[in-house]
């Protein structure tokens, strides 16, 4: 015999969500990867139906009703302050906004002078699209000790040069030594059915470790290697260890010079060449290791009109981790942007979801149409 109230199932709801904002029509195929606006708390989302009723005599006793509204509503704390959540919570498409690369200046750069040019080191991810023309950028002293002293300014001119590597893992492939040759000196060597081939013209020679891993001869070139290998292959397994030297000589000129090491060091020339559109300002003086980032401009009280978004939460319940899924076609964030700099809690966006009724042109609209302001999926 079971007591007033006793419970039935093991569904029970403590914990929290997982909150995913992308286009409308991939609402259904958003991931927490690559869509999540990162730690939410309090996530609620309540209905509350609306009716006009028709009543009788003079008690007003109802006898009948029609349901005339819906209120849809979702609001939560968003804690992550990235440039995507900000744009959110200023009702704007954040999903094509991403986190601005953040490099370190590569030389000191005094301010009040006539010089607009940086040089920012680059590093092993650093690719030429990290800096464009037109980027805004912005220039901080944390290296300095002045963490408060942000230049902020636009790109005008950039150059990414690469560089070269000296080193190379011990453990690297023959397609990762490819690509290390290849950045100092290009079509040097290729690999040709299944051997190593090193082009040009002129009398070259070979490091010893060269020759025991490729089965390379002193000679002119071009020159085919006599051992059997494959783009997989580690240079470990073809002889070379730590410290050994891979170089190619021509004409008492090395073309490559590599040194493998069990743990490279990440040459350090790499770098991006900056113009400025102006001069770093007087008072503004930066040095070496001070923060170089790409800033995303986000504007606040823009004109603009705010486009539909899709949102997708996912709630765990802790019997069993059982999904409870919430899909929202058509959205906006109506409200949530809150920048509070506080020294006793830490400040969160609440967030605040205004869901919207499909019409014939939105994606989702041929399956869904029926389906409400937001639909679940338990």
């Amino acid at each position: 015999m079971s007591q007033a109230g006793s419970a039935k199932t093991e569904s029970f709801n403590i914990g929290t969500a997982t909150v995913m904002i992308g286009p409308m029509a991939e609402v259904m195929d958003l991931t927490p990867e690559k869509h999540s606006i990162g730690l939410v708390k309090n996530f609620t989302f309540s209905a509350n139906d609306t009716y006009t009723e028709l009543t009788q005599g003079v008690t007003n006793e109802i006898v009948y009703s029609v349901k005339t509204g819906s209120e849809i509503t979702a609001t939560m704390e968003v804690y992550e302050y990235t440039p995507r959540n900000l744009a959110y919570a200023l009702g704007l498409d954040g999903y094509n906004i991403t986190e601005g690369a953040s490099q370190e200046l590569k030389e000191a750069i005094t301010g009040g002078s006539s010089t607009k040019e940086i040089k920012i080191s680059a590093n092993e991810t650093s690719s030429p699209l990290d800096f464009q023309v037109g980027d805004y950028i912005i220039i901080q002293g944390n290296k300095s000790g002045e963490e408060d002293l942000v230049c902020v300014n636009k790109i005008e001119e950039v150059e990414f040069n690469e560089g070269t590597t000296p080193q190379i893992a011990v453990g690297a492939s023959v397609h990762d030594f490819l690509i290390a040759a290849q950045k100092q000196k290009e079509g040097l060597v290729t690999i040709t059915e299944g051997k190593l081939v090193v082009s040009g013209s002129g009398e070259a020679t070979f490091s010893e470790p060269m020759k025991t891993a490729f089965g390379l001869t002193d000679g002119p070139l071009p020159v085919t290697g006599s051992k059997a290998i494959s783009a997989s292959n580690k240079l470990s397994t073809l002889g070379v260890a730590n410290d050994n030297v891979l170089t190619i000589t021509v004409a008492e000129e090395k073309q490559l010079d590599l040194t493998a090491k069990t743990t490279p060091v990440i040459d350090p020339s790499a770098n991006f060449t900056i113009t400025l559109k102006k001069a770093i300002p007087e008072g503004m003086s930066f040095g070496i290791g001070d923060r170089v980032k790409k800033a995303n401009l986000i504007p606040v009280g823009s004109r603009e009109s705010q486009p539909m978004l899709g949102a997708k939460v996912v709630g765990i319940l802790p019997e069993e981790k059982k999904p409870i899924t919430i899909i929202f076609p058509k959205i906006r964030v109506t409200n949530g942007f809150n920048i509070a700099f506080q020294s006793d809690q830490f400040g969160n966006m609440p967030y605040e979801f205004t869901p919207y009724a499909q019409v014939e042109k939105d994606p989702l609209y041929a399956e869904h149409k029926n389906d409400g302001f937001a639909f679940l999926l338990d």
